[in-house]
């Protein structure tokens, strides 16, 4: 990778008129990665309110008294649930803890499969030896 880099260079300062096309062109790949980034960034946090926000009215409560029982601010709380913020790692716990669910939970959402789906997938993972264990770790923590 450094050879290349150094080729690359060799080039371009023997060649003055590419450094700019060269240079307008990193830009270009800088800026497509960075909005790529956002773009994913923006989708979990977007995901993350809107489990949040699930869960909180399955619960029965309502931002303020859920922002009350975590201690933030019910803008905070707002803005977290519309996927303009990202909780804290200190008020992600809480909010899970206060919505007696798992944190992971808040992430993934497997609500669009079925009951019978879900079982399945269950008994198809007991059958490999290497997942018994993991899952009846998982099963211990629950109880």
């Amino acid at each position: 990778m450094q050879l290349k880099i150094r080729i690359i260079k060799k080039i371009l300062i023997k060649n003055k008129f590419l450094l700019p096309l060269f240079k307008t062109r990193i830009r270009k790949n800088i800026r497509k990665s960075i909005m790529m980034q956002d773009s994913e960034a923006a989708r979990l946090k977007k995901n993350l309110g809107e489990r949040i926000k699930y869960f909180r009215k399955k619960q029965g409560l309502s931002q303020t008294q859920l922002a009350e029982i975590v201690n933030i601010e019910m803008k905070s709380l707002s803005r977290i649930e519309s996927g303009h913020n990202y909780p804290q790692c200190e008020n992600l716990v809480a909010i899970a803890r206060a919505l007696n669910v798992a944190p992971w939970q808040l992430y993934f959402d497997d609500s669009q499969k079925d009951l019978e789906a879900m079982k399945n997938e269950v008994i198809k993972a007991l059958e490999d030896k290497d997942k018994i264990y993991p899952l009846y770790q998982y099963l211990a923590y629950l109880r």
